[in-house]
């Protein structure tokens, strides 16, 4: 068996595959097959959007275990594959509600089984390279651009809907038209702001809002909360706390408290060697 592929790449492959795709396919039911219509209603548009759901979930757990078979036949560390493919919501957890539905035929799930005894063997040890010597927690202007495109279509749907509805009701036209102007301008006023929110290295971690460096040494904790549906990091340190909005940021949460886990460990590593230093000195 010829190993080729690194988590990263095959994970990168999986969102594609399994998100990007799903996503594109009920946003071109729900907002292009309605421009089929002569009569546009919003009873078509609701049947149009629940029915672009149920086909983006339909292919998304039919195209899944394409991936699982490819990724887990060539990925260089099959441990370290899985677990990022959860983190990121390519695949489902073991035993998932989700995972139940995954659409596969007698061959596929032979073959699956087979490709998962490689789990049975130890997880090498290995370096997460990836993680640089420094971070920058910022929104992701990706999701950013994004968004502003969602803002942007949705005020063109809104338009769209005011000249062709047949009722004399228009609350649909004002709610995406209004929705979308919120979406647009909420954005391009974060794609203006360039300042890291967070700076963390395995010395501590500086905050923008406070201008304020926390060493290692002074951090308690960190936690992740959600209020009003929007996430924000909390740092415990020996003078307070320090809440800092990380929402549309360039990493989940999951993988966010991996950089933070690994930093503060460097930091101890680093520590360790220099009271050996200070030993060997005095000795």
């Amino acid at each position: 068996m010829k190993l080729k592929v690194s988590t990263k790449e095959a994970v990168n492959k999986g969102q594609l595959v399994t998100i990007l795709l799903p996503f594109i396919l009920a946003f071109v039911f729900t907002f292009f097959i309605p421009l089929a219509f002569i009569e546009f209603t919003k009873n078509k548009l609701l049947m149009c959007a629940a029915g672009g759901v149920i086909i983006a979930f339909a292919f998304r757990n039919f195209i899944v275990i394409y991936w699982k078979l490819w990724a887990y036949e060539n990925a260089d560390n099959i441990h370290s594959l899985r677990d990022k493919a959860i983190m990121y919501r390519v695949i489902s957890p073991e035993n998932s509600f989700f995972g139940k539905f995954e659409i596969k035929t007698k061959s596929q799930k032979a073959k699956l089984k087979e490709l998962e005894k490689r789990f049975l063997k130890d997880n090498p040890i290995y370096d997460d390279y990836e993680i640089p010597k420094v971070t920058h927690i910022r929104c992701s202007r990706v999701k950013m651009y994004i968004n502003i495109a969602i803002g942007c279509m949705m005020i063109g749907s809104g338009i769209f809907i005011y000249f062709n509805v047949q009722e004399k009701n228009k609350t649909l036209t004002y709610i995406f038209a209004l929705s979308g102007l919120f979406i647009l301008f909420d954005n391009i006023r974060l794609l203006r702001n360039t300042v890291p929110s967070l700076t963390i290295n395995d010395k501590g971690i500086y905050s923008s809002k406070t201008k304020t460096f926390f060493s290692w040494d002074d951090i308690y904790s960190t936690e992740f909360d959600t209020i009003s549906h929007k996430d924000y990091i909390k740092i415990h340190h020996k003078h307070g706390t320090e809440q800092v909005k990380i929402d549309r940021m360039t990493m989940s949460l999951s993988d966010f408290q991996h950089i933070l886990n690994i930093y503060s460990l460097r930091y101890e590593k680093n520590k360790n060697m220099d009271d050996r230093m200070k030993m060997r000195e005095l000795n």
